[in-house]
């Protein structure tokens, strides 16, 4: 008794090894997902995202034994693509019957690869399925195995050879550079065809023609017009965020500005959620009527009226929010706000100690709020911009471009 006492401790402390020389091996980007994931559920207002499970071609994908093995749910940018795919993901995840696993390519867009979405989706797999640990170990780490893609698609298949079901969510792939928008899809088509029969994908992105020439067979959901009644629920939790800095605004007012707000989301969560900062701004409940008359259509023109507004900052703010942008867009990998407050503190051709004298002391007053909404404070302390399509903007010639990627890159 106690020789086999001991067998299965060592056979458990084997299986351990084996399990962390196989995370080590893959080194995935699953805490900064899973970080992401739950950013993602704490933007979802309560009742937003449940009318994606009453629509056919969901509830067929949602079931293992279902139909629809691939959907594309596209949508508007900020038209809650990425909070309905993080709802899917946590409403799959409780189940017993089917690995769920999942990658959100907004994490650093313009650097992913399709090794690194393959790596996380294998770790996130080999998480569900531990028992695996042992055949990871034989098979890849003790032949010195690479971890490049075409090494990930043979453990992934080996992974899926010995899985029941698989739910695989693939979110913001519009963000990637192209020839990794074209390899992830091929690679996670491949994957698919090779076990058609448990293996279901969800691809969330803007509708672009690439996109669709990449995903032959697809069943295709779009979320425009079908967020109105989610939408309308968003802007009454935000009606009561402006009215909780205005106590004593009248019912009235609270009325127009709730309709306004409707009338001019066009299904864009993140334009309701960005001229809510606006408003909530106003000093007054004068000033506030009328920032409601001049509300920017679009998102373009939320951007601009953002722009316009760090433009007029005085010096220095206006310099410093300049390079809080242009770090936050030129990063290389995720930055941490403090890397941030003390990166635009030293000047090209300076030779600048960090001390007391020189730091910025309150990150959330000199870094964040100058530039907010623009940018956001992750959960992990990161420094992020608010969405894709800000990016995108801020490097585009609409904008100026106000953030000169090559000269942010010779300055740094």
């Amino acid at each position: 008794d106690i020789d086999l006492r001991e067998y299965e401790k060592e056979e458990q402390q084997r299986q351990f090894s084996m399990l962390q020389a196989a995370y080590s091996w893959l080194s995935a980007a699953e805490d900064a997902q899973e970080e992401y994931l739950e950013e993602l559920a704490n933007k979802r207002q309560p009742g937003t995202c449940n009318w994606v499970l009453e629509q056919e071609t969901v509830k067929a994908w949602v079931e293992p034994t279902g139909t629809e093995p691939l959907i594309w749910l596209t949508g508007k940018p900020g038209g809650g693509k990425s909070v309905l795919a993080s709802f899917l993901v946590h409403y799959l995840q409780p189940r017993k019957d089917s690995t769920v696993l999942y990658y959100f390519c907004a994490l650093n867009s313009a650097r992913i690869t399709c090794a690194e979405v393959l790596r996380t989706i294998a770790f996130q797999a080999l998480q569900q399925n531990p028992q695996l640990a042992s055949l990871v170990h034989q098979e890849y780490l003790q032949k010195v195995s690479t971890r490049s893609t075409p090494k990930m698609k043979t453990l992934l298949k080996d992974i899926f050879a010995v899985a029941k079901y698989v739910h695989l969510v693939i979110d913001g792939i519009d963000e990637c550079q192209p020839t990794t928008q074209q390899e992830i899809l091929k690679s996670v088509s491949e994957l698919q065809r090779n076990a058609s029969d448990i293996i279901k994908i969800l691809i969330s992105s803007r509708r672009e023609p690439q996109i669709a020439e990449a995903l032959t067979t697809k069943a295709h959901v779009s979320l425009n017009g079908r967020t109105d009644g989610a939408i309308e629920l968003f802007v009454v939790q935000k009606v009561r965020e402006i009215q909780k800095s205005f106590p004593n605004m009248t019912g009235a007012l609270l009325g127009r500005i709730e309709q306004r707000l409707s009338r001019m989301a066009n299904g864009m969560f993140l334009w309701v959620y960005l001229v809510t900062v606006m408003l909530k701004e106003q000093a007054t409940e004068f000033e506030l009527e009328e920032a409601l008359e001049k509300l920017p259509e679009g998102l373009d023109a939320v951007y601009g009226r953002i722009l316009d507004r760090i433009s007029s900052l005085s010096e220095p703010k206006r310099t410093r929010a300049y390079k809080v942008l242009s770090w936050s867009c030129a990063a290389s990998r995720a930055v941490k706000v403090r890397e941030v407050a003390d990166g635009i503190t030293l000047r090209p051709g300076h030779a600048t100690v960090l001390n007391k004298k020189t730091r910025i002391i309150d990150t959330q007053k000199d870094v964040i709020d100058i530039c907010a909404p623009l940018v956001e404070l992750s959960t992990g302390g990161y420094l992020e911009i608010v969405h894709a399509s800000a990016r995108e903007f801020l490097l585009h010639p609409q904008s100026g471009p106000f953030v000169k990627i090559a000269q942010v890159h010779f300055d740094i």
